[in-house]
């Protein structure tokens, strides 16, 4: 990493699992930065990063709400599922993601949205703990959040 940013990360692991079937599944560490000597190494970074590399055709985050919404709705029970994340409301969405209250290191939400922006690969942000998600996000539903090109 240089500056918080990640500059090159060996692929030779992940095409391994990926060329026998296995689907990694990969999550933020500390990691060494050239100019801080220490940088968090988030996931958010991690998965555009690797989807650029790979040649992916779609990303999916699992976190644990049912994707983005206009607040957050462990605190407004009044919050509305974004289904759909694009040129024609990104305006609008990053305005409800900054005023969000709930980060984390990496940014939160709008980290992970902002990484995901300009990559040119469709991410759908989905709740990785409800039962059976994961799965059918893996065969290609539609539900969470899903974010379009937008380059």
């Amino acid at each position: 990493m240089n500056k918080g940013r990640i500059v090159k990360m060996d692929l030779f692991a992940i095409k391994g699992f990926l060329s026998v079937g296995l689907v990694p599944v990969l999550y933020g560490v500390p990691a060494y930065d050239e100019t801080q000597k220490c940088s968090i190494l988030s996931g958010d970074q991690i998965a555009p990063y690797l989807a650029v590399k790979l040649n992916a055709k779609k990303i999916i985050h699992g976190t644990n709400i049912d994707g983005v919404f206009t607040s957050d709705p462990n605190k407004n029970s009044d919050a509305k599922l974004i289904q759909e994340i694009n040129s024609k409301n990104i305006n609008q969405v990053k305005e409800w993601l900054t005023g969000s209250t709930a980060t984390d290191v990496t940014g939160g939400m709008f980290g992970k949205i902002s990484e995901l922006l300009e990559i040119g690969v469709e991410s759908h942000i989905i709740n990785a703990l409800t039962d059976g998600n994961i799965v059918k996000a893996l065969n290609g539903e539609k539900f969470g959040t899903v974010i379009k090109l937008l380059m």
